[in-house]
């Protein structure tokens, strides 16, 4: 009895140990690959965009949330370091891909480069949706078909989503619309 105590003790602290090992593993590999949307090169953001920050004197970085459930992407500013962070549920969402990722990217640009319209100096909803259709996907040499499976994919991911207050956060059909329209009237 004692043995099989001592047996199961030991395949515990054996099965922690390689848990331990394995968390070690992931967190030394790029964010990108902890992910399952996308093959997307975790600095294809970064190369495409720091250029452009720094040349305002702007600190920019993108932070994967690893170990973070959030169906969420947000972008703010602490001063002259600006952030855009990726949460690993928005990534793991089945709505979400690689598209649907650089979309949602542009748009957070979009908050940070786009027309200041309040007192945080972030752009607002609808500037930053038309930005990522406009400026970013351009800039991103996105074609007109990734840029419609892009909106298509953050449709279906918003949609899910109540909006609470309607004059700030455009519907989910109101942000499809006015990303198609910004689409159509500028490829």
């Amino acid at each position: 009895m004692h043995c099989k105590k001592v047996g199961t003790m030991t395949k515990m602290i054996f099965i922690r140990i390689k848990n331990i090992l394995l968390l070690k593993i992931a967190r030394s590999l790029p964010a990108i690959f902890l992910f399952s949307c996308t093959t997307i090169p975790e600095d294809i953001f970064l190369k495409t965009y720091k250029p452009i920050f720094e040349k305002q004197g702007i600190n920019f970085r993108i932070d994967y949330q690893h170990f973070s459930d959030r169906e969420n992407i947000t972008a703010y500013k602490n001063g002259s370091d600006w952030t855009i962070t990726i949460h690993q549920g928005f990534l793991k969402h089945p709505a979400i891909n690689r598209n649907g990722l650089k979309i949602a990217v542009c748009h957070e640009v979009g908050h940070l480069l786009g027309p200041k319209v309040n007192a945080a100096l972030y752009a607002d909803e609808y500037d930053s949706d038309e930005y990522a259709i406009v400026a970013c996907s351009s800039t991103m040499k996105m074609s007109k078909d990734e840029v419609l499976d892009g909106i298509e994919s953050i449709y279906q991911w918003y949609r899910l989503y109540p909006v609470y207050d309607k004059k700030k956060y455009p519907t989910a059909q109101e942000r499809k619309d006015i990303m198609v329209f910004s689409l159509n009237k500028n490829f």
